[in-house]
């Protein structure tokens, strides 16, 4: 004998506020300038500025609505974007960072966090959190990719000691940039809503017979059957529905 129950698949919210909306950072169409911390700054739609190592060169073109950054060699290369004014940043309802990228062929680069005091009033020392390659996420140098970075890939602090502070974000920083006299042109500068725990702004559904079974996503509605070895076995069989249910058969 065969019963069959029916279970939507239920949303799950996580304490970091899952399902926070998308900010815009910047999509290049205009340029905006202020003056602040004793020069006239480039500040994105945020009204954080951008900045470098002193020698490395970035620019703006409004009509292809791009960022281009040039590393020029240095001890220390670096490009930094800011998400305020105050440096300062509350980064708690955001799951990432993500911008469209062309980097030259044989790009290498890192990405990190850096830290700002709980007071808002200077950056921590030691504070930067590790740092991620470029190759983590951009995997096809020459062309033009979407390039997701989880805030949850920066959890740790570079200094082996604790862990980021995601509400008080200084700036990101993209550094150690090869090769150098070459453009990493980016486009679409996006905040992703969602918490750095969560799975972005489509908040992602508690784990079903797929994940716990350790089912590929691909057998949608092909069933789980609770035996080993893939024999048929009598007890709860789990069909995974393509309209938002599971179905679990009982069988006696």
């Amino acid at each position: 004998m065969n019963f069959l129950i029916l279970l939507p698949l239920l949303k799950s919210v996580s304490a970091q506020g899952c399902g926070g909306k998308d900010e815009l950072v910047d999509d290049f169409s205009t340029t905006q300038n202020k003056f602040f911390e004793g020069a006239d700054r480039i500040i994105n739609k945020l009204g954080g500025d951008y900045g470098t190592d002193g020698r490395t060169t970035f620019s703006i073109d409004t009509t292809a609505r791009t960022l281009t950054v040039i590393p020029q060699e240095n001890k220390d290369v670096f490009f930094f974007a800011k998400y305020d004014e105050r440096a300062c940043f509350d980064l708690t309802n955001y799951y990432a960072f993500q911008f469209d990228l062309i980097a030259p062929v044989g790009a290498s680069a890192e990405f990190t966090l850096t830290q700002m005091m709980a007071d808002c009033t200077g950056r921590v020392e030691g504070g930067d959190s590790i740092y991620v390659p470029l190759s983590n996420y951009y995997k096809t140098p020459g062309q033009k990719e979407t390039v997701t970075l989880p805030f949850k890939d920066f959890t740790n602090l570079a200094s082996g000691n604790g862990t980021f502070d995601f509400k008080h974000l200084k700036d990101w920083t993209m550094t150690t940039m090869k090769p150098f006299n070459q453009p990493f042109v980016f486009s679409n500068m996006k905040l992703v809503g969602g918490g750095p725990g969560c799975g972005g702004s489509n908040v992602s559904a508690s784990p079903s017979a797929t994940e716990s079974s350790g089912a590929s996503p691909s057998e949608t509605g092909k069933s789980v059957n609770s035996g080993s070895g893939g024999a048929a076995a009598k007890g709860v069989s789990v069909f995974l529905g393509t309209l938002g249910f599971i179905y679990f058969v009982f069988a006696f």
